[in-house]
């Protein structure tokens, strides 16, 4: 795997992991705590203040659905190994990181790359070889 093909996996986990963190926020409850935990989020005002938004407390009763979707990347055929189905990329990384924060989640996608590791969801709608203009073309509401 050249260096290229890892400085852009890891861009990708990192970006990926941070919008998700700022959609996910913290866990909402873990195993060991039956109680909400409220979130909050600082807001700027019209008038340049910052004031703080609070939402209601929440629970997470089932894994939030994630859909790895993209081209080679997303697949994981930069992952540097011949057998697609050892192919993981960036979603191994974040698979690993979103389960050692106890936040429930389920891949979902047509596609399924990195089935021989155990514990770890395959599921993904990654295309070796679509641009993005075919990738959008064919998503779905």
């Amino acid at each position: 795997m050249n260096t290229t093909t890892i400085v852009r996996t890891r861009i990708w986990s990192v970006a990926l992991l941070t919008i998700l963190g700022l959609i996910l926020g913290p866990p909402s409850v873990q195993a060991h705590d039956p109680e909400p935990v409220a979130t909050h989020a600082l807001v700027k005002a019209g008038d340049d203040s910052w004031g703080q938004l609070a939402s209601a407390p929440y629970f997470c009763d089932t894994p939030v659905k994630i859909m790895p979707l993209g081209d080679s990347i997303t697949a994981g055929a930069s992952s540097g190994v011949d057998d697609p189905e050892a192919w993981v990329g960036y979603r191994q990384y974040l698979w690993n990181s979103l389960n050692a924060a106890d936040y429930p989640v389920d891949f979902v996608g047509g596609q399924t790359n990195g089935q021989i590791y155990a514990g770890f969801d395959p599921n993904h709608e990654g295309h070796p070889g679509w641009t993005k203009g075919q990738i959008a073309a064919n998503i779905t509401t």
